[in-house]
């Protein structure tokens, strides 16, 4: 097993992150729904 510590990429200018970083403040920003639904995450 080799492992290996390789340096975090500059990923904060990019505009994927960005826009990332503008839908998560956005989400934290808006009220909650008025009616909560009910989520099932079904895997195998």
């Amino acid at each position: 097993v080799l492992c290996v510590d390789c340096p975090r990429p500059e990923l904060d200018g990019t505009v994927s992150y960005i826009e990332a970083a503008q839908l998560s403040s956005l989400f934290l920003s808006s009220p909650p729904p008025e009616r909560r639904l009910k989520v099932v995450i079904a895997g195998a």
